[in-house]
């Protein structure tokens, strides 16, 4: 079992945690009491193999600030049919608000619950058939959590399911051509004079972009995308900066995305990627050559 120990934290022994230290982590009162009414409701679900606590907080094993709760219940039932009864006894709480119906591979069914009315904190749930657990990626931190008592069939600690688990983060390819393809539709947009949704597709450019810069495969668990400055040099993120157009004109979009082009030509692995890279030159360059500023400015 687990013992909570000195600044709030936890050690584990045989990947097993008890709810209640997982508690001792929450600051708020407010998320102590969503988090036991949560789980509440979670052990008294039936056909349930067990429950793995995951994300930052396991990770970590301290107290962190805004930080989600993430959990996984594992069921030997259909994940599908688990989530509407879940979200049937959710319904009866007020003072949430509840994100529902969406598959992600690494988390299973998702059901996000937002405390009201400020949204500081949030549980996040993934409902996963004990058959689909080797998708799942809660971190290295993950653990069974002890049931309380009379749940104790609740604790089946799974054979197939490992921590040395494969990075979820793409493969420089599918980065690669994500911006290619975010490239091509912001061009497509710009000729047809829709400039806000342009910008959506060079935030999203830019994310795989900064995804090569970092190469996240070296980094698996980690969205690192989400946290260039923790891995980039100032330099890097001076270059970043001019990925971003300084207005909604053409040509400071065309600018943005130029950058974006050129930096990504310049990393490494664009020579095991020929074709990508020649076709974003070329991409580049109908931009430059295009009759799209004069057509849209105004």
């Amino acid at each position: 079992m687990s013992a909570l120990t000195e600044a709030g934290h936890i050690r584990t022994s045989g990947n097993i945690v008890r709810q209640s230290d997982i508690i001792n982590l929450l600051n708020r009162l407010e998320d102590i009491r969503l988090s036991k009414r949560v789980l509440e409701i979670i052990w008294s679900l039936e056909m349930i193999e067990c429950v793995i606590w995951g994300g930052s907080l396991a990770k970590y094993r301290k107290s962190i600030p805004l930080a989600d709760l993430d959990l996984w219940i594992i069921t030997s039932r259909g994940a599908s049919e688990l989530e509407t009864v879940f979200l049937e006894k959710l319904a009866e709480m007020s003072d949430i608000l509840i994100k529902a119906g969406t598959n992600i591979p690494w988390f299973g069914r998702l059901v996000t619950l937002y405390s009201m009315p400020d949204c500081n904190f949030s549980v996040d749930i993934g409902i996963v058939n004990k058959s689909s657990m080797s998708t799942i990626s809660p971190g290295p931190g993950w653990a069974i959590i002890s049931p309380p008592l009379g749940h104790a069939d609740k604790c089946a600690i799974p054979e197939s399911f490992t921590i040395n688990k494969p990075s979820t983060n793409k493969s420089q390819t599918e980065r690669l051509m994500e911006i290619v393809s975010n490239c091509i539709k912001l061009r497509k947009n710009l000729e047809r004079g829709f400039i806000y949704n342009t910008l959506e597709y060079i935030s999203r450019a830019r994310r795989e972009l900064i995804g090569l810069l970092i190469n996240d495969q070296s980094h698996p668990y980690e969205r690192s995308e989400n946290k260039v400055e923790l891995y980039l040099s100032p330099e890097y993120l001076e270059k970043l900066s001019h990925t971003h157009p300084n207005g909604l004109d053409v040509d400071s979009i065309i600018k943005a995305t130029l950058n974006i082009i050129q930096l990504t030509l310049e990393i490494p692995c664009i020579n095991q990627h020929a074709n990508i890279g020649f076709s974003l030159s070329r991409i580049g360059e109908s931009l430059v050559s295009s009759t799209i500023t004069n057509n849209h400015k105004s």
